[in-house]
């Protein structure tokens, strides 16, 4: 008895596991977005296509349904290692939840990512990301293996590349949700909580995917650079300075330090802008290692040192 139970338990644990890496990838229409391919009839509608095509190690499961006149609904999978075309993507993707008989609903396994839309389905309504985010990519997996964070992908409606977003936090969220479409943003996030798979499980799931992808350490800004919050930005949008040059934020950020977390205070202001110090001439200071060097002085004030300093009359 403990045996069994054991053995049960077991299954289930990795049942789950598997369904942690299940990340919704659209809802497509039927039967195009199989391009001829016939599809697996299932003995039953409660069959999960992703658990049925992940036990063979496909990357993609689509799961169709049809109406039947003894069992109510029929289910029908397909797997597959080939990316649905966007071409075939619906605008609407409730015909797939509503399990519509013409739509196709497509997931993938990506190891160690999830899904972050709740139910399959719900988006987010904005079209873009961050600016100096921007990757272009030709699906969601090919993002997602840029990605080390958090990934935002969104379809043109006019079949264009896809556009792909390496966000370091959910800020979308303080935004709309919405349904999965075109141009709006499908969530998907790293779970960096579990354990390091290991390099076999890692190396099969680079093959599969077909990308090459360089292990390169992820930052907001090039070397000697530093990430900076923008005046009135309220924490979303950031520049990058040289701090030991940028001569309206000499020294560090004048508006604060660029948090990846939303609500998290990386830092105080630590920047100077030298065109504003009493008595300096604008057009006559500059910043050097970071530290603010006047050249010529405003009147009433006499050069000492590189600062302005009044001159005291007796």
């Amino acid at each position: 008895m403990m045996l069994s139970s054991t053995i049960t338990f077991l299954v289930l644990f990795a049942l789950e596991v598997i369904r942690a890496d299940e990340v919704f990838i659209g809802c497509y229409s039927y039967p195009e977005v199989l391009n001829g391919t016939s599809m697996e009839p299932m003995s039953s509608s409660d069959v999960n296509c992703f658990l049925h095509c992940i036990a063979s190690d496909w990357l993609y499961a689509y799961s169709h349904f049809e109406p039947s006149a003894e069992r109510g609904t029929d289910k029908y999978c397909l797997c597959s290692n080939d990316a649905p075309s966007v071409v075939n993507m619906v605008g609407d993707s409730v015909l797939c939840t509503a399990e519509e008989n013409s739509v196709v609903s497509v997931s993938a396994n990506v190891p160690r990512w999830r899904w972050t839309g709740g139910e399959n389905g719900v988006c987010w309504g904005i079209s873009s990301g961050s600016t100096t985010l921007f990757h272009s990519v030709t699906t969601a997996l090919e993002c997602i293996s840029i990605c080390t964070r958090y990934a935002l992908v969104v379809y043109d409606d006019n079949s264009n590349p896809s556009g792909c977003w390496c966000e370091g936090f959910r800020w979308w969220e303080e935004t709309f949700p919405t349904t999965c479409g075109f141009n709006v943003a499908f969530p998907y996030e790293f779970k960096f909580w579990e354990t390091q798979p290991s390099n076999v499980v890692r190396r099969k799931a680079r093959e599969r995917r077909k990308v090459e992808v360089k292990e390169v350490k992820w930052t907001l800004c090039p070397d000697g650079k530093k990430a900076c919050n923008i005046m009135d930005g309220k924490g979303l949008s950031y520049e990058c300075i040289d701090p030991d040059t940028e001569l309206e934020s000499c020294g560090g950020c004048l508006h604060g330090e660029f948090s990846t977390h939303r609500n998290e205070i990386e830092g105080l202001a630590s920047g100077v802008d030298c065109t504003i110090l009493p008595g300096t001439s604008p057009s006559g200071v500059t910043c050097m290692s970071g530290r603010c060097t006047a050249m010529i002085c405003e009147s009433n004030y006499r050069l000492s040192n590189g600062h302005c300093v009044p001159v005291i009359t007796e």
